[in-house]
């Protein structure tokens, strides 16, 4: 053999040699990819014994199961179940293969086995045993368990999950509130209405239900409207509601009246609370916090002074305060006006304005705890008034319209004095001439006619001569007649008080001077 004939068969050797070696490095790439092939393959399963429900006080067995599917040895292997402390307080961890006396480490939180190292195709298994609680939670309604695995050479490890219906009742509870009248939000002396709701979601009917509902006796006056059955327990109302079963709901409610006065940033609280045989309470709470104590007051000004008469000038002034520890927005001031007796309104202050029979003023920044601001207007009376009138006046100051505080004054408005009447002096009258005597005087006119006519008769012989007779005679006859007519006239005007007695007696005189004049005149012509 030549060395060429070796040098062929070393280097066929060598060929040969790294063929083998890179097709054995592709068998192991292709059994094993790459980043698993050092690594174990870990499973876990946790079942529990029965139907995966639980009732209060009952005990349920949870198993755990490991197995190693892998091809490799998983190192330091730890399993543990992070059971719910509250509804399963009481566990018994058992070993494997269900004797007593297990190799698990309960902490309080968590139950630990520690395995070690688990080869290829090796299992394990362990079990332990929790009795749920006595009193449930009132919005329990499920128990999640869950188990885990892990390895030093294994990445993530593994979990299992068993999750158990609650047979117990499920209780919730809501609490609402809205002003008796009106809307928007709640001031002192306001009446608010409490509705309390409640629900049984649970699987099982809640036995001894009482529900209760406490408000604060500090701020509150007054507590009434209570629902059927519902008692008053000092600073508590109460319901006992019996049994209430899986599924059913209700309600009741209550009011309350918040004092006229509280204290400067109370806050009005309220709590509704469940209780049932085997379940622990639930509550829920209601709190408001009362706005700022916002004071009106309002005083006026006669310009023209006195009394207060048709026609005046008034001056009305608003004084407002924030009395709160907080400040005040979307604040208005309002004064309205008896629009009766009011002709005319004038120099109203800035940012206000006439609207409807009132003057209002919308503030335009929020009012601090502690402002004190003022604002005004005047009025001119109505010029006439027939009798005393009353008007009243009323200022009053709302947040984001609601009223918060009001004050009204009255004022009473005189006519002027009427002038005082002439003063009539009254003569009593004198009683007529004859007034009661009618038949005496028809015999005084008729003497007195007959008298008169034989004085003139008389008369006309004794003055006219013996050749004037008859004309003259007549003539005088004529004249005593009318004479007559006039002393009856007289005599009937006085009667009938046309003229005053005196006028009468004066009248009557003449003519009888007149008669006598005559007679001497005649007497001496003779």
């Amino acid at each position: 053999m030549n060395k060429h004939t070796v040098s062929r068969l070393l280097l066929g050797a060598a060929i040969l040699a790294a063929l083998l070696t890179v097709g054995s490095w592709l068998r192991s790439a292709q059994a094993a990819p790459a980043g698993q092939q050092d690594a174990p393959q870990l499973t876990i399963v946790k079942t529990v014994a029965g139907e995966e429900t639980i009732a209060r006080g009952q005990t349920v067995r949870f198993t755990i199961t490991i197995s190693n599917t892998g091809s490799v040895t998983a190192t330091n292997v730890i399993v543990q179940d992070d059971y719910d402390q509250v509804i399963l307080p009481t566990i018994r961890i058992l070993s494997d293969g269900g004797a007593e006396t297990g190799s698990g480490e309960n902490d309080g939180n968590i139950i630990t086995w520690r395995l070690g190292d688990l080869p290829p195709s090796a299992g394990w298994s362990g079990s332990y045993e929790a009795t749920a609680t006595d009193a449930f939670e009132a919005g329990i309604s499920e128990v999640v368990n869950v188990a885990s695995v892990q390895a030093d050479n294994m990445e993530g490890g593994a979990q299992a999950t068993v999750v158990l219906v609650v047979q117990a009742p499920k209780l919730t509870l809501s609490m609402e509130r809205e002003r008796v009248e009106g809307t928007g939000r709640v001031f002192p002396g306001d009446t608010v209405r409490y509705t309390i709701r409640y629900i049984n979601n649970g699987m099982v009917e809640a036995t001894n239900v009482v529900l209760e509902a406490a408000f604060d006796e500090a701020v509150v006056q007054w507590v009434g409207n209570v629902t059927a059955d519902g008692q008053l327990d000092g600073a508590i109302v109460r319901w006992n509601l019996g049994t209430v079963a899986a599924g059913v709901s209700g309600n009741a409610s209550y009011e309350t009246t918040i004092k006229s006065v509280v204290p400067l940033g109370t806050k009005v609280r309220s709590q509704a609370t469940i209780r049932a045989e085997h379940v622990t309470p639930l509550s829920v709470s209601d709190s408001l916090s009362l706005p700022p104590q916002l004071i009106v007051k309002r005083e006026r000004e006669d310009l023209n002074g006195g009394a207060i008469e048709p026609g005046d000038t008034l001056r009305f002034i608003i004084h407002f305060s924030n009395a709160g520890s907080v400040e005040a927005a979307d604040v208005a001031v309002c004064d309205d006006f008896d629009e009766r007796v009011v002709a005319e309104v004038s120099d109203i202050s800035d940012g206000g304005g006439e609207v409807d029979g009132a003057v209002e003023w919308t503030l335009v920044e929020p009012l601090g705890p502690g402002a004190e601001k003022m604002v005004s207007y005047k009025i001119r009376l109505i010029g006439e008034i027939d009798e005393s009138t009353t008007a009243a006046n009323t200022a009053s100051i709302s947040i984001g319209g609601v009223e918060v505080d009001r004050s009204q004054t009255t004022m009473t408005i005189e006519p002027p004095p009427e002038a005082a009447p002439p003063v009539t002096i009254t003569v009593p009258e004198s009683p007529g001439i004859f007034e009661d005597q009618p038949t005496l005087l028809a015999v005084l006119v008729g003497v007195l006619s007959v008298a008169a006519l034989l004085a003139v008769d008389g008369l006309a012989l004794l003055i006219l001569k013996k050749g004037e007779w008859k004309e003259g005679h007549f003539r005088l006859v004529m004249e005593g007649i009318a004479i007559v007519v006039i002393a009856a006239a007289v005599l009937i005007l006085a009667i009938n008080k046309t003229i005053e007695s005196d006028g009468a007696v004066s009248i009557l005189s003449s003519v009888a001077g007149y008669v006598l004049g005559r007679t001497v005149s005649g007497s001496k012509g003779q």
